[in-house]
């Protein structure tokens, strides 16, 4: 029969096309045949290949899935490698029904990696086992290729992964099972992607120096890897936050341990690491140091302390590093020869020498030649701390080690260079130079300035994740590489982040954990002026970054200021500015950005990995637990923006302020000289210039840093300046010669010398300023030069890179989702407590607050509360709280205090507390102690969502204590100052008592303590000591022995805290105050022909002898006879029409020795009648006061205060212009002794009036002769009395009108200009004083001068004027002269 040959040379099968169809060469189905690949005539016949045939296992003979007790186990994947005869299979039981959209972890899977090799006696080998492998059947493994003993596989569901066969599992399998193989146990030790060192270096550590050690402490009870030490037999210094362990060969302590917390016992402590520490081992702790040193200068920067880190032996280059800044990093090795990428740089290793101060010379240096040239790096040699991802032990046994890296690359990077060099290569499995601590996770390397050895080729620079993808489908090897197909080649990340930035003064080492960078990195700041946007760059554990994430927050600012992702750091305000707060240049730590995390770092929702949206979810490397995750994210890193790049600092020999010859001082313009490279740190525009140009400005602006405030030399001549945002413009340089029109030579005299290096004509630049800066030249010859060092700094220039750049900040997502959904260890401080106890605060007042809970970068704990209960109703409550407060002296006194909780701790309405007075307090002598009070507040975390709402575990955090003093307030005089005190001499020598209060809202002890003094006392400005002050009972009693004068004292009160109050008393000693007998505010009114005279006598002895003072006919009666006291006696008969009156009293007696001074007022009113209405006078009103020294004396007219002989006779007219209405102008003091008259009265009624005071002792008499004049009709007894006209007088104390305790102080106008007095009766004013408290006399030109007290008229002078005498004192010197009227 016919033979049909078909040859299948293209070895296709096709099931696409019907059978007539098939082309030649191809078939349509078949099984278990292959195409023959000979080059015989057979090419291309199918032939026969062999079944599968079960192989039994190990000498028992038993299948794998008997003998790994697994029935349902497949293999999923095998390869042959013909070269060694060996067949690789992959085997699981495990089926994940989710496989297609979300990978689900199985911990119970039995998964297996198998080798068989088809020659030798031990064919079968379990080179990896393990449940970690994550073997599904639903993912079979199809993707497996063997090179140079390499065997790499991918199944579409884990990262590509590789083993070493030949090292996977060495050891002989025993009878009847197989050997468990150990050096393949986790992912990280068989991904294609190696480990990434994702923490930078450091270089901080505890101080070994003994004058650095705090402390000491014992640990109580072994440690076994945890954060938690208890500690007893402490050292006399407390623990405290910051405070580092030192590390020893044999305390077991890890390198770079600090403490992050302690409890209120002071003896648990927690650290930033967890340590493995055997019982009773003694801990030192110490402070903080960097680990920068330099160690080749034998004297420390202030010339004469020697440095304590001196190397004698030292063989580094100590200037390698000087014109330097380096910055380090590493990378691993690993078994297979593979490297990592590299980890995060650090910051640049730099410490300026003299620690960047100024010193000696510098400042003139530094102007000169336009450089600071101690600005150089001082560092010499650095200890990198290099952190491990396990200990030291662990890492050098390469076989069990879970990350199995060989060796540790020191990299290093200078500042204006692109190469990466490597320093030194260290063997992990030599012993040298690793630590003796077993237990360490950190390798010091000691860097001495020494040259690297070797450069990174260029494609490792850009190496920042190893290209290997998430996962893969396809896997074969080309050209002796593995090339995958159809991936994934990175995680899907978040699309924004809850956080938010802020940058304040870096953290001090005891404000937390992790802030150390006052001291890691001394020198460093935030520059200011500038715009930071800050990411974050998350990775998984082998190094596959996500693109930077920025913030979503829209939360307001919080403390200290956090913002959004995008944050402004300002120059710094002035310190000494109410609403600044910054703190002073010299203690200024330098600046830092924070970032506050509102929310947990997840991979979207839910944080698991997901198939379909490519998010990898976080990582978990516990294979034991169902969410094992090995490729979530796993590290995080903080990148920054900031695009404000290069500038430069202008070192100037001062600035002036204004123009050399005086002129432009307003405060907008100042001149600064340019030389050497100022020149091209300021460079003049020269584009569109014309060819004879000398004037030119500068594009570049300019912000002042430090301000010449001196124009002559000074080591203090200069001072920090503030610039703000505004920037100076530079509107003119051009040489000062012709900028100023100097002729040469310049001579000495010429105002332009006040410019450095005037002679060489210099450039000058015209700075438009928007702040006033410099100091203003010196115009007078010989001119200062200014030579102040003053900078300015340029504007920076704006790179176009819109890039992130890594920072040294990175760290573990676990450990940051911690810290955000616990707040680690919950509050870490309490912020916004400052104790304002003042001893006059009454109970309840609030004395602190608002103030609450802080974690590690200052933000707020909405939830932490002060820990408490009432033990009695079971209610949390602040006051039974767990909270103290202690004075110095070691009493107890919380319950002097009260604590007042705000807030449900919720965001919305956090935890806040007030601290409110519960009793009051005294500022004694000991306040010093028992003022001195020391506050302890422990936190715990609220949860407020529950039902009750209830503390969040057991843990409680108490941050370091606050403390407080109480404030003395002032103590207060209860009389009311300034004091004015009249006293006589009489009532020395006690001048008055005064009492006060020491402050105190205690008022059983508000009068204690209280020390009086006179501090001065003046008499017209003179010192005198006429006055003692005492303290009696706590009462100031003032005593004296002074004449009469007025004094000013200005005594003091002083309480125990040394606080004081002043008084200024006013005191007037003077006359007695004249006895009530002389106080006759009025007589009964004497009408028409009435008269009286007023006896102020001892006796009754000859007290109406005539001396003729008053004309007869106007004294008419009897005299009085003892005892009679008074009289009366009619003129006319009884009968008469008219009833003339004359009265006499006695009074009881004279004026005695010591009994001060009176003033006698006569008066006379005369009214219009119908008779007249045209002329009404008075002719006369007889008045007179006569005085004898006893009763055998005769009677005499008397003398006045002035020694004046008293006449009051006087002329009055009531009808001249500008008399007022009432008054009789005084116009003449002529006429009859002791007669008044008045003429002249038109309109309405007018008047007369006379004043004299006395002062003699002796008797007095005071006489009104009978009324008479036009309008009375004495003396005719037939005509009816007129009862409208009348007259009488009055007498009053002298020298106190109103009395001893009414101030004598009264306004005076005098030649138009304001004094006063003590007098009240205007003629007899002695002294002007320039105050009303009459402290200080007045100073006039010798001379004439008239005057009066404003609205006051004793005698109807015209506008109560009189004119004296007054020397250039302002005493008067002559009796007063009436100002008459024309």
């Amino acid at each position: 029969m016919a033979e049909v040959k078909n040859a299948f040379i293209k070895s296709k099968m096709n099931k696409d096309l019907d059978d007539r169809l098939i082309p030649s060469g191809e078939y349509r189905d078949a099984q278990n045949v292959q195409i023959s690949r000979s080059e015989g005539a057979d090419v291309g016949a199918l032939e026969n290949v062999l079944g599968n045939k079960e192989i039994l296992f190990s000498s028992a003979q038993s299948s794998f899935s008997t003998l790994v007790g697994a029935a349902n186990i497949k293999c999923i994947g095998q390869f042959v490698d013909e070269n060694s005869t060996t067949i690789y299979s992959f085997w699981t039981d495990y089926f994940d029904t989710q496989a297609e959209t979300n990978i689900v972890y199985s911990p119970t899977a039995k998964n297996y990696i198998l080798s068989y090799s088809t020659t030798g006696s031990d064919n079968y080998k379990v080179l990896v086992e393990g449940a970690f492998l994550n073997f599904s059947q639903t993912n079979p493994i199809i993707g497996v290729n063997i090179i140079e003993g390499l065997l790499f596989w991918t199944d579409n569901r884990n990262q590509p992964r590789k083993i070493n066969v030949n090292l996977a599992n060495p050891t002989l399998n025993p009878s009847a099972t197989y050997a468990v193989p150990t050096y393949y146990t986790v992912e990280d030790s068989i991904s294609v992607a190696k480990y990434n060192p994702y923490q930078p270096i450091e270089v901080l550590k505890a101080s070994a120096l003994t004058a650095a050690e705090v402390t000491t402490g014992t640990t109580n009870g072994s440690v076994d890897n945890s954060k938690t030490i208890i500690l007893n037999a402490i050292g006399a210094a407390p623990l405290t936050i910051g405070l580092g362990i030192v590390t020893s060969a044999t305390n077991g302590v890890k390198s770079g341990t600090i403490i992050t917390g302690v409890d209120v016992a002071g003896t648990t402590i927690t650290t930033n690491k967890a340590n493995t520490i055997a019982s009773g081992v003694v801990l030192t702790f110490s402070g903080l140091e960097t680990t920068m040193y330099d160690v080749t200068s034998p004297l420390l920067p202030d010339g004469t302390t020697a440095n304590p880190y001196l190397e004698t032996n030292y063989g580094g280059d100590p200037q390698f590093l000087e014109d330097k800044f380096v910055r380090f990093s590493y990378r691993f090795r690993f078994d297979d020869g593979e490297y990592s990428i590299f980890a995060p740089f650090t910051q640049s290793m730099f410490i300026p020498k003299q620690d960047g101060y100024f010193i000696n010379d510098d400042e003139k240096l530094a102007f000169e030649s336009t450089i600071v040239e101690f600005m150089e790096n001082k560092v010499t040699k650095i200890d990198l701390l290099i952190p491990l991802p396990d200990t030291r032990a662990t890492l050098q046994a390469v076989t069990t080690a879970p990350i199995k890296i060989t060796e540790i690359d020191i990299l290093y990077k200078e500042s204006d260079g692109q190469a990466i060099r490597v320093v030194d290569t260290i063997k992990v499995e030599n012993s040298a130079p690793w630590s003796d601590n077993p237990t360490d996770n950190v390798f010091i390397y000691s860097y001495e300035s020494t040259k690297p050895y070797k450069t990174l080729p260029e494609n490792e620079l850009i190496r920042v994740y190893d290209r290997v993808p998430v996962r893969a489908q396809a896997q074969e090897l080309i050209s002796n590489r593995v090339v995958y197909g159809n991936f994934q080649d990175k995680h899907t990340p978040p699309a924004s982040l809850d956080y938010q930035v802020g940058v304040s003064d870096k953290s001090a080492d005891t404000v937390a954990a992790g802030s150390q960078t006052q001291t890691e990195y001394p020198n460093h700041t935030v520059k200011q002026n500038r715009n930071y946007q800050v990411g974050i760059v998350l990775s998984d554990k082998f190094g596959r970054q996500s693109s930077t994430i920025l913030s979503n927050s829209t939360a307001p600012l919080a403390l200290g200021q956090f913002g959004a992702d995008t944050v402004y750091s300002p120059y710094r305000c002035d310190p000494s500015t109410a609403t600044c707060g910054d703190s002073e240049a010299s203690v200024w730590p330098g600046e830092s950005l924070k970032v506050l995390f509102n929310s947990t770092i997840d991979s979207n929702s839910p944080a698991i990995a997901n198939r379909s949206l490519g998010t990898p979810g976080l990582y978990n490397s516990d294979i034991t637990n169902a969410s094992y995750n090995p490729m979530g994210w796993y590290s995080y890193k903080i990148v920054v923006k900031q695009q404000e790049q290069e500038y430069y600092n202008v070192y100037l020999p001062g600035v002036m302020k204004g123009n050399p010859d005086g002129t432009e001082t307003g405060g907008d313009l100042s001149n600064i000289v340019l030389i050497n490279d100022n020149i091209n740190k300021v460079p003049r525009d020269l584009n569109e210039v014309g060819p004879q140009q000398q004037q030119f400005r500068s594009s570049v602006q300019l912000f002042g840093r430090v301000e010449n405030d001196l124009a002559t030399v000074s080591t203090i001549g200069n001072e920090q300046f503030y610039p703000g945002r505004l920037s100076d413009t530079v509107s003119i340089i051009q040489d000062m010669r012709g900028l100023f029109d100097v002729t040469v030579p310049i001579a000495d005299t010429v105002d332009v010398n006040n410019f450095y290096s005037a002679k060489s004509n210099p450039l000058i630049g015209q700075v438009i300023t928007s702040q006033p800066f410099g100091v203003l030249a010196d115009v007078a010859t010989p001119f200062d030069t200014l030579e102040n060092l003053a900078i300015f700094e340029t504007e920076p220039e704006v790179s176009r890179l819109d890039i992130f750049w890594e920072t040294s900040t990175a760290g573990l997502i676990s450990e940051l989702n911690t810290a955000v959904a616990t707040d680690t260890g919950g509050a870490q401080a309490t912020s916004g407590f400052t104790l304002s106890l003042n001893e006059s605060d009454a109970i309840g007042t609030s004395v602190a607050g608002t103030f609450f809970g802080i974690d590690i970068i200052g933000a707020r704990i909405d939830n932490a509360r002060i820990e408490g209960e009432d033990a009695a109703t079971g209610i949390v409550d602040p006051v039974h709280g767990a909270w103290s407060v202690t004075n110095a002296a070691g009493t107890t006194v919380t319950s002097d205090f009260e604590l007042i909780e705000t807030g449900t701790g919720i965001a919305s309405d956090p935890f806040g507390y007030t601290l409110k007075t519960a009793s009051t307090f005294y500022y004694g002598p000991t306040a010093a102690t028992t003022g001195n009070f020391t506050f302890n507040f422990t936190y715990r975390l609220w949860d407020a969502t529950t039902t009750p709402p209830a503390y969040i575990g057991t843990a409680s955090t108490t941050p370091p204590a606050l403390s407080g003093l109480l404030q003395n307030t002032a103590p207060t005089i209860d009389q009311v100052c300034p004091l004015t005190l009249t006293v006589t001499t009489a009532g020395l020598p006690t001048v008055t008592t005064l009492t006060g209060k020491n402050g105190s809202a205690d008022t059983s002890r508000d009068t204690e303590d209280l020390v009086w003094e006179i501090v001065s006392q003046t008499q017209n400005s003179s010192a005198v000591t006429d006055f003692v002050m005492t303290t009696t009972n706590n009462q100031g009693v003032l005593t004296a022995t002074s004449a009469a004068a007025t004094y000013v004292l200005l005594v003091k009160v002083t309480d125990a805290g040394g606080a004081s109050t002043t008084c200024v008393l006013n005191i007037t000693v003077g006359q007695p105050e004249v006895p009530n007998r002389f106080k006759i505010s009025s007589i009964a009114p004497l009408f028409d022909g009435d008269g009286t005279r007023y006896y102020f006598a001892n006796n009754y002895n000859n007290l109406d002898q005539d001396i003729g003072s008053i004309g007869t006919q106007y004294i008419y009666g009897a005299s009085l006879i003892s005892p009679a006291t008074s009289n009366t006696s009619d003129k006319c008969s009884v009968g008469d029409n008219g009833n003339y009156v004359f009265l006499r009293n006695k009074i009881s007696a004279g004026l005695g020795t010591g009994e001060g001074a009176f003033y006698v007022q006569f008066s006379a009113n005369a009214p219009v009648t119908g008779a007249s209405t045209t002329s009404q006078t008075f002719n006369p009103v007889s008045t007179v006061v006569e005085y004898r020294t006893d009763s055998t004396a005769n009677w005499i007219i008397a003398v006045d205060v002035d020694g004046t002989t008293t006449n009051a006779k006087a002329q009055y007219n009531g009808a001249v212009s500008g008399v007022p209405t009432g008054e009789g102008g005084m116009t003449s003091i002529g006429g009859n002794d002791n007669e008044m008259t008045l003429s002249g009265t038109t309109g309405g009624t007018s008047g007369v009036k006379r004043v004299f005071a006395f002062d003699i002792p002796g008797e007095y008499r005071i006489t009104m002769g009978a009324l008479n004049g036009q309008v009375c009709n004495y003396a005719d007894c037939t005509v009816s009395k007129n009862m409208s006209a009348s007259q009488g007088f009055t007498t009053g104390d002298y020298s106190y009108a109103g009395g001893v305790s009414t101030p004598q102080q009264y306004q005076y106008n005098v030649n138009g200009s304001t004094y006063y007095a003590k007098e009240h009766i205007t003629k007899y004013v002695t002294q002007l004083y320039t105050d009303l408290a009459l402290t200080t006399a007045a100073t006039l030109t010798s001379g004439t001068y008239t005057f009066f007290r404003p609205n006051v008229n004793w005698e109807y002078t015209k506008n109560g004027s009189y004119t004296a005498n007054f020397n250039s004192s302002a005493q008067r010197t002559n009796a007063s002269t009436p100002v008459l009227y024309p």
